[in-house]
């Protein structure tokens, strides 16, 4: 097998382009990226990073720039044109088209296709590195970006909300981001009742939200099973926040400034649409 690069085509030194891969005049291979098996990157597209195109993909074609990076895979008979960027964590997989939309994070499109979308990133907010263990020596944290969410948190919520073609689980991803920015400032207040109160009743307006999300998903496709998700999702996510002997003592001092008292919401109207 020989892989084909046209002329007027940029393959950078430590890009690789092999098996049965063609690469046509104006595209560009930079980075560490790769192509292989029998993928084409037409005119117009560019692959860095990491990033992996293989399989039968076909990327770019047009005038405007189809661009594939970060450590995003696309794979099988995906076809990816127009004003599109792939990138991040994301995969594109199968006989799935995507066009003039923005693909990041952990998403997964598999099976289905994608046209004029940002459901499947948050350009205004791109996922942070995940700090390992370094974000566990600290009550509150790492939180590079400073948006109020803890990194490794970030990471986890992106990969359990981004993987369906339904843009409910954009509303479900940035409302339990709120959920843990709460949460986390619960930890951080946790010796001022007042201040422990006041936010538990944006929690529970939160919590309007999500319930609001899983009716208007139910309606969407049973087959989702969003009613197990939504409830097992609250509990996976403490998990996560809690994830140590630190953050789980401290936790119980919040707790104790609810004083056995229940606590509804702020009162506001709550509209999550």
């Amino acid at each position: 097998m020989t892989a084909k690069v046209q002329a007027g085509a940029f393959i950078a030194a430590g890009a690789q382009v092999c098996e049965s891969a063609q690469v046509k005049s104006g595209a560009k291979i930079l980075d560490q990226a790769m192509v292989s098996g029998r993928a084409v990157i037409n005119s117009g597209a560019e692959i860095s990073g990491r990033a992996k195109v293989q399989g039968e993909a076909k990327i770019g074609g047009s005038n405007v720039a189809t661009k594939i990076g970060g450590d995003a895979l696309v794979e099988g008979s995906a076809i990816v044109t127009g004003n599109t960027q792939v990138i991040a964590r994301a995969k594109v997989r199968g006989s799935s088209k995507v066009h003039n939309a923005i693909i990041c994070q952990a998403s997964l499109i598999e099976g289905f296709d994608v046209v004029d979308s940002d459901y499947y990133c948050q350009t205004e907010d791109p996922e942070p590195a995940h700090p390992g263990e370094l974000g566990k020596k600290t009550l509150l944290g790492v939180d590079s970006d400073r948006d109020g969410v803890r990194d490794d948190l970030e990471i986890w919520i992106n990969d359990k909300f981004s993987n369906t073609k339904y843009s409910t689980k954009k509303m479900y991803r940035e409302n339990f981001k709120e959920y843990a920015r709460l949460s986390l400032q619960l930890l951080k207040h946790r010796s001022d009742a007042s201040k422990v109160r006041s936010l538990y009743k944006e929690i529970v307006d939160s919590d309007e939200c999500l319930h609001q999300f899983h009716v208007k998903a139910k309606m969407i496709s049973d087959k989702l099973k969003q009613s197990r998700e939504m409830r097992t999702s609250k509990d996976e996510i403490f998990e996560e926040l809690l994830n140590t002997d630190e953050r789980v003592l401290e936790w119980d001092k919040v707790l104790n400034q609810m004083d056995g008292q229940g606590i509804g919401g702020t009162g506001k109207k709550v509209s999550c649409y």
